[in-house]
């Protein structure tokens, strides 16, 4: 049981890194590192990440909801 509740821990974990690293390159830069456009390439890595920590939250959700139904 403890482990369903750490599924939920690191996907929750998970999404809110992907939801930081996606501000944080939004965020405007000061010098020459700013003075380029971002590479689409560079959402790649958030996206999927975002989208297994959502699966991993769903999965989860669907443990524990199966548990208590015991």
């Amino acid at each position: 049981m403890k482990r369903y509740y750490i599924i939920l821990i690191v996907s929750l974990f998970l999404i809110g890194l992907t939801v930081y690293q996606f501000w944080s390159i939004q965020q405007p830069r000061i010098g020459p590192v700013g003075d380029g456009s971002i590479s689409r390439f560079v959402y790649i890595p958030i996206i999927l990440g975002f989208i297994v920590g959502v699966s991993w939250l769903i999965r989860s959700i669907y443990l524990i909801i199966k548990l208590r139904k015991k």
